[in-house]
C-alpha cells in the first residue's frame, strides 16, 4: 500500500456521517465510550490503576484473553487524551509520542495495529476514534498495509492542544533502531530480549514515562 492508497480518515468520516445516525456512529466509530469498569476484568481494572504509581508494567495470560485489547485501550487514551471519568491511571496534559513494538513488522500489523485501528475490519473502529485522526497514517512502503506512524489529535479538557504521534516498531529492528528518542509511553506486546527492552525503557527516562507490556507466557 502507497502513502496516496493509506486510509484517509476524513474522507471515511464524512461519508460515515452521512451513512449512519449519530448512536450508530458513536457505537462503530468511538469504542472506548463502551467500555469501563462493567466491561474489563479487575485484573484490567488494576493493571489500568497501577500506572498512575508505576513506570513498567506487566499485563499476561492465556491467548484472547484481552491482554492486547488493553493495552491498546490505554495507548489510545494517551494519544487522544480523553480520559474517561472513571480512569485511575496514568493522564497526559499534553500531545503524546508513544511507541508500539512487537515480534514483527506482520505481527505488529496484524495485533496491534488491528486493535489500533481496525477492531471491526474498517479503518477507524479500533480503540482510536476515527474522529480523532490528524490525517492519513504514514504506511510502510511496499504494499503490506502495515502503518509506521499514527498522528492522533490530542485533548486536554476536552480542548485540542496539539497532535500525538505513534510510530510502530519491532524487535527484528534490533537494540539499534530504539536509540536516541524520548518518547512518553511505549506499548510492548509479546516479551522481547533483555537488550531491546532496556533501549525502550531507557526512551521513556528522560520525560517520566511509562512502559507497559502484554504476552502470552507460552515457554514459561
Amino acid at each position: 500500500m502507497a502513502d496516496t492508497d493509506a486510509p484517509d480518515p476524513a474522507k471515511l468520516l464524512k461519508l460515515a456521517r452521512q451513512a449512519l445516525t449519530s448512536a450508530e456512529f458513536r457505537k462503530k466509530f468511538h469504542l472506548a465510550d463502551f467500555w469501563g469498569p462493567a466491561e474489563f476484568y479487575e485484573p484490567q481494572m488494576r493493571f489500568f490503576a497501577d500506572g498512575a504509581k508505576y513506570h513498567q508494567r506487566l499485563i499476561r495470560g492465556g491467548n484472547q484473553v484481552g491482554k492486547s485489547f488493553s493495552c491498546a485501550f490505554e495507548a489510545a487514551l494517551h494519544m487522544t487524551g480523553q480520559y474517561p471519568k472513571w480512569w485511575k491511571g496514568r493522564r497526559f496534559t499534553k500531545p503524546t509520542r508513544g511507541w508500539i513494538v512487537g515480534v514483527t513488522a506482520e505481527l505488529v500489523r496484524d495485533g496491534p495495529q488491528r486493535q489500533l485501528c481496525f477492531r471491526q475490519g474498517e479503518f477507524g473502529t479500533g480503540t482510536i476514534p476515527l474522529a480523532s485522526f490528524a490525517g492519513k497514517p504514514v504506511m510502510v512502503p511496499g504494499g503490506t498495509g502495515a502503518i509506521n506512524t499514527l498522528n492522533v489529535a490530542h485533548e486536554t479538557d476536552s480542548s485540542r492542544d496539539g497532535v500525538s504521534t505513534a510510530t510502530f516498531k519491532s524487535f527484528e529492528q534490533g537494540a539499534s533502531k530504539m536509540q536516541s528518542e524520548s518518547i512518553d509511553w511505549i506499548w510492548v506486546d509479546e516479551r522481547c530480549s533483555e537488550e531491546v527492552y532496556s533501549e525502550l525503557y531507557a526512551r521513556t527516562t528522560a520525560t517520566d514515562g511509562i512502559i507497559f507490556l502484554s504476552y502470552t507466557p507460552l515457554k514459561g
